[in-house]
């Protein structure tokens, strides 16, 4: 939350209210959706009888960025109105 915090004022004082405000619900929800996939992935590779080792960072980082790049452009239509 504190970089989420962070991230808005930036973003405010760098483009306006609704820059502060995609940069930092864009950044809180993808700390939240990276904390998960985190949590999550072993178990689920382990229910499927796959070595949980397989979800080292690579493929947790990988899994992140595209979700989290998916989550800006829909914070960004939403908020901006294109959604």
């Amino acid at each position: 939350m504190t970089l989420g915090i962070f991230s808005t004022v930036f973003g405010f004082v760098r483009g306006g209210w609704e820059i502060g405000l995609i940069v930092g619900l864009t950044t809180v929800g993808i700390i939240l959706l990276a904390s998960l996939i985190g949590v999550t992935l072993p178990f689920i590779l382990t229910r499927l009888k796959l070595d949980p080792a397989v979800a080292s960072s690579p493929l947790i980082t990988s899994i992140t960025d595209f979700l989290g790049l998916l989550l800006y452009f829909v914070i960004a239509g939403v908020v901006l109105g294109f959604l």
